[in-house]
């Protein structure tokens, strides 16, 4: 096995396991913002790079394992 699908197969893991842990991070800091103003806006924007940050780690590590 090569040390690439290794890393391919590290990458994807991490992603997964960040995802579980940002769903329940802002999951359980949900419920103190209120509904409306600029904390849930700021609560929002961050939940969303969190997301992408790892959904970046689950891409980059299925390109390496196509690749």
């Amino acid at each position: 096995m090569s040390p690439v699908k290794v890393a391919a197969g590290l990458a994807i893991a991490l992603g997964f396991i960040f995802r579980a842990i940002s769903f329940a991070y802002f999951k359980s800091h949900e419920r103190g913002i209120p509904l409306q103003g600029p904390e849930r806006a700021r609560f929002n924007r961050k939940r969303a790079r969190a997301l992408i940050l790892d959904n970046a780690f689950i891409v980059f590590g299925l390109y390496l394992l196509i690749r």
